[in-house]
């Protein structure tokens, strides 16, 4: 999978990350870096990063050819991180613009047959930041400094509540509803 991965990334003109020597790092141009994240135990979603900040999807999977499914496809335009849910129908987004993410759910099978990235849901946490944890039966569990179930917040209230520490979330998979999840029951999987 390794060299299939990697002979992808070249095609689509990104570098994957890999241990170099320090000689090595002298002479050669920093490589662009990439999201490999494992769908199956022979198929991958690689998510290259080229020159000019763009986000380029393709589905990798052994002795098949690549499949290229399209570049810039999320809110924003720097992808930070992608992940699968356990019954791999979901994958969670998280993009970033200027420092600020942006949280997406997205249909796998859609991205991966259709080549479709439509967001199911859009969590946008400003002026806040969000960050996966990971996923539970179902739901989707995030942190945020932000009181995600009270958003949006029209008044200036939320500056005053932000930075008061990360809350962990649940986002229900079937009515997209948001809710704080106690500490004793956050545990991802």
């Amino acid at each position: 999978m390794t060299l299939v991965v990697a002979s992808v990334l070249l095609v689509l003109g990104c570098t994957p990350i890999a241990a170099s020597s320090d000689a090595d790092d002298a002479a050669a141009p920093a490589p662009r870096a990439s999201l490999i994240v494992p769908i199956t135990d022979r198929c991958d979603l690689v998510v290259a990063f080229g020159e000019e900040s763009e986000c380029c999807w393709s589905h990798v999977c052994d002795a098949e050819k690549p499949v290229a499914i399209g570049c810039d496809l999320s809110a924003m335009r720097q992808v930070s991180d992608v992940s699968i849910s356990p019954d791999r129908n979901w994958a969670a987004v998280v993009s970033v613009g200027e420092g600020h993410p942006m949280l997406e759910v997205i249909e796998l099978e859609r991205l991966l047959v259709k080549r479709e990235f439509v967001a199911m849901t859009t969590i946008n946490p400003f002026p806040g930041t969000i960050h996966v944890q990971g996923w539970s039966d179902s739901a989707l569990l995030v942190t945020s400094d932000v009181p995600l179930p009270e958003m949006p917040i029209a008044d200036a209230s939320i500056y005053d509540r932000i930075g008061n520490g990360h809350e962990t979330y649940a986002v229900d998979l079937s009515s997209w509803k948001i809710e704080a999840v106690p500490l004793t029951t956050a545990a991802p999987r």
